[in-house]
């Protein structure tokens, strides 16, 4: 949990599509959202490509809206996010205190905010395209919808999330989140050379039945305690994890199996 506003910021990318008007292709296909995992208060950078030139410039046109820049960026798993720019870019912003962790739990917060965001987006065009005929494209709402998200009380926080991103809320505010965690979930403790499987985000193809998880297992690297949290590495220059995103094998599976012995023979 993050102990106050714009410590910890979750990232996302999303593409966008009317589904009202199903050959329409907006001239801004996607969207680059960015969400503070303790106030919630959140904005939306539209987006023209997944170069790491242009997730840059939106995401700091994004730090700026949301008051300034944090400490730890969450975000999923993406090609684009893991590329060798962006790799440069947070090993630059991480000499002044920004560090990236790839994570699909703290991501996830911006993901049910992108599902709010496109519902009362979707809402607003149906009513101006379908009732009104109107041609609007959804960047055209984004300024209201990101509105009224911001000034609505948020249930976890008790309050909405301008409120909740000012400094004297910050103790009400985390009052408030502790009350609403989940604490029942309960992981086996990982060490180094521990061996676990690593989340992985399934790719726009992959049927239903293919798993999340790595098909191969690593050894933990390292452990550090970092922005209150355990953390871990599966290689010397990798990503840090956080537990959730790993899935440890059985303490059976830990060791290689020992090498069979020759049958007994009386012949030898």
């Amino acid at each position: 949990m993050a102990p106050e506003a714009r410590h910890e910021y979750s990232v996302d990318l999303f593409q966008f599509k009317d589904p009202d008007r199903p050959g329409y292709t907006s001239p801004t296909p996607m969207g680059l959202l960015v969400i503070d995992s303790f106030s919630k208060l959140c904005t939306v950078e539209p987006l023209d490509d997944k170069t790491a030139i242009s997730w840059i410039n939106v995401f700091e046109k994004a730090v700026d809206k949301l008051g300034g820049k944090p400490k730890v960026v969450f975000s999923d798993p993406d090609s684009s996010m893991d590329s060798a720019s962006m790799g440069d870019y947070f090993f630059l912003k991480k000499k002044h205190n920004i560090e990236r962790i790839r994570t699909k739990q703290h991501a996830s917060i911006a993901e049910r905010a992108i599902r709010t965001i496109k519902d009362q987006l979707y809402k607003r065009l149906k009513h101006n395209n379908v009732t009104l005929g109107r041609g609007v494209d959804w960047t055209s709402m984004l300024k209201e919808v990101l509105y009224d998200y911001n000034h609505n009380k948020h249930r976890s926080t008790g309050m909405t999330p301008k409120e909740a991103s000012k400094e004297k809320n910050d103790f009400e505010v985390r009052t408030n989140l502790i009350i609403h965690s989940r604490r029942d979930r309960v992981y086996p403790e990982i060490r180094e050379n521990d061996k676990v499987y690593a989340y992985r985000k399934k790719k726009i193809n992959d049927k239903q039945y293919v798993g999340v998880w790595s098909e191969t297992a690593d050894k933990i690297h390292s452990v550090k305690k970092a922005h209150g949290q355990t953390l871990y590495r599966l290689n010397p220059a990798g990503l840090w994890h956080i537990r959730a995103d790993l899935l440890k094998l059985h303490h059976s599976q830990q060791r290689p199996p020992e090498p069979l012995r020759p049958a007994y023979s009386r012949d030898t």
